[in-house]
């Protein structure tokens, strides 16, 4: 009986030894708060938007005047480059002969604006330059448009495209 009673001492503390463990392991992997590493990639944004359709009615104030018309929009813009950037603007295709479009954006903090920038091709024209980090909206775009007495009567339409682009 004596060999009985230590073989289940044995077992009891063996078992009493591997509870006590399991729970201090538990315990060890265990707490209150966690620490977990999160990495925040910031990716290069250069993104412009420009308001709704522009309308132009070209009227003559005076006898011997060429037709003109002014209308404005607006832009927004948002870049966070680390290196200068600037805007662009082009049209997709050339006017009808005898009509001119001139365009000027109010520049961004930072930019300069090119004034107003005759549109006479599809070549891209520089219209602000020096943009840096911005996030500015609601910002001016004036146009100005022109006709000679030749044009005909008629609605003509014109797209300008705004780019941003490096500025060097």
């Amino acid at each position: 009986m004596h060999i009985v009673s230590i073989v289940r001492h044995k077992s009891t503390v063996a078992f009493a030894t591997a509870f006590i463990l399991s729970i201090g392991a538990t315990a060890a992997w265990s707490a209150d708060s966690a620490v977990q590493d999160v990495d925040l990639t910031v990716q290069e944004v250069n993104d412009i938007s420009v308001g709704g359709t522009v309308s132009l009615a070209l009227t003559s104030s005076s006898a011997g005047q060429t037709l003109t018309g002014n209308s404005s929009s607006t832009y927004s813009l948002t870049s966070n480059s680390a290196t200068g950037k600037k805007i662009t603007a082009q049209l997709s295709a050339p006017l009808e002969t005898g009509l001119g479009l001139k365009v000027a954006l109010q520049a961004p903090s930072g930019g300069t604006s090119a004034g107003a920038v005759a549109l006479n091709s599809v070549s891209a024209v520089d219209v602000v330059t020096g943009v840096s980090a911005v996030a500015e909206a609601d910002l001016t775009i004036d146009y100005t448009a022109t006709a000679a007495p030749t044009v005909a009567p008629d609605t003509y339409s014109a797209e300008v495209t705004y780019t941003i682009v490096s500025d060097t």
